[in-house]
Parts: structure tokens; C-alpha cells; sequence
């Protein structure tokens, strides 16, 4: 059973070898992500799992390892424990791990990948996992929020962040269940598929709302979300 659930970005700039000499320029952003991580653990510490979009739906092995070697660092993250070479992490749960290893996290840590079209499984297999256990969901919004944006700008991108923080704010799972799969492709929204698949299952846990704390930025013109809910 989902106990606390954190909303984390999946933006490798968080990762301060990554940044480099830019990484203060994303401190109040690691100051929100390490504020949810506190909240959402002090309700389940010994048992998490962290929920990114992906290449396959499915649970990651215990000794899947992932890496920033693509942006030029070494810096590494794990789907339980440690190391394997067959399977790999996408760089949102090596983003996942490196922030709950920061926040000193310490449990049992899993890895599950949602890909495309993968929400309704993905919900099934977190409402069948026999534990109890914060959900750690990673993604962002829009990548089209300015011209110097990854995907350049695009005038519905406000209106998609607009939505999705509405719905983070509410505690309301059903609108994370109604979000738009093909507006977020759109929007080159790496999160999509797992804020679905968390919606629905936690609709299957008969959780109506939660408490929820939510916050937002988009300092490159991507949309960063921050949420807890408990």
C-alpha cells in the first residue's frame, strides 16, 4: 500500500556534477525536492519505490544501475542495491536515486519503468506490491515553455503546467488520471506516464485526497514540480 507519495523533477541539472558551476542556480529547486523527500520518509523510510518513465513497464532488477555518463559525469544511481550491465536505469530514476540519497535515505529502494502506453500496468503492479511503501514519481512538465527551451516555445505549454500543478496541489488523484497522454507528448513532457500510473493506483487504494504540498518553477523553460502528498 502507498502510504506518502513525492513528486520530484527528473532534470539531470539537479545533480550538482552535472550543473557544475551552474548548480547554484538550481539550490532553491534542491531545497523543495529535499523538503518532500523529508516529508514523504518520515511516513515510510524503510521501504521505497521510484516511479520514472521509461523504455519498458515493469519492475527493474534489484541490482539495475543507471549513470549521467551521457552529460559528461560519473555520477551513478541504483534501482535497489547495486550494479548490473543488462538492465539500465533512465536517467529520471538515476535522478530519483541521487536526490534520495541526499536526503539520506537509507531503506529498501525499488525501481519501477513506465513506458508509453504503460500507466494502467504500472498502476496494477504498484497496487499489487505486498508492502508498505512511499512512491517516489518522477517527471517533468512542458519542455516548451520559452524559445530557449529544449523543444522551443509553444503557447499551450503554461496552459499544460497550469493543469498538472493544479492537479499536485489538489491531492486528488483522479486528475492526475485524466491528464492527456497526447497533449503531454506534445509538450515533450518526460512525465507523464508515471503521474498516470500513480493517479490510478492510487484511485484502486479508495484514496479520495491527500494532504498535499506542492511547488513550481521553470528557470530553462521546462516546467519543475515539487509535491508531497500524505
Amino acid at each position: 500500500m502507498i502510504v506518502a507519495v513525492g513528486f520530484l523533477p527528473a532534470a539531470p541539472i539537479l545533480i550538482d556534477e552535472v550543473a557544475a558551476g551552474a548548480a547554484y542556480e538550481l539550490d532553491s529547486l534542491r531545497g523543495s525536492c529535499t523538503r518532500v523527500l523529508r516529508e514523504v520518509l518520515s511516513h515510510s523510510n524503510e521501504y521505497v519505490v521510484v516511479l520514472a518513465d521509461g523504455e519498458f513497464t515493469g519492475w527493474l532488477a534489484n541490482d539495475a544501475t543507471g549513470s549521467m555518463a551521457p552529460f559528461g559525469v560519473g555520477v551513478q544511481g541504483d534501482g535497489a542495491q547495486r550494479a548490473s550491465v543488462h538492465e539500465r536505469l533512465a536517467y529520471g530514476h538515476v535522478v530519483g536515486s541521487w536526490l534520495l540519497d541526499r536526503a539520506g535515505n537509507q531503506g529498501v529502494r525499488r525501481a519501477m519503468s513506465v513506458a508509453s502506453g504503460g500507466g494502467s500496468m504500472a498502476a496494477d503492479l504498484l497496487a499489487n506490491l505486498d508492502a508498505s511503501y512511499a512512491l517516489i514519481v518522477i517527471g517533468d512538465g512542458s519542455a516548451r515553455l520559452s524559445v530557449k527551451a529544449p523543444g522551443y516555445f509553444d503557447p499551450g505549454a503554461q496552459s499544460f503546467d497550469e493543469q498538472m500543478a493544479e492537479a499536485l496541489a489538489s491531492g486528488d488523484p483522479s486528475l492526475l488520471a485524466k491528464l492527456d497522454g497526447a497533449v503531454a507528448a506534445e509538450q515533450m513532457s518526460s512525465g507523464f506516464e508515471a503521474w498516470y500510473a500513480t493517479g490510478l493506483a492510487l484511485q484502486s487504494q479508495g484514496a479520495h485526497r491527500w494532504q498535499a504540498e506542492s511547488a513550481y518553477e521553470a528557470p530553462y523553460g521546462v516546467g519543475y514540480f515539487t509535491a508531497s502528498w500524505t
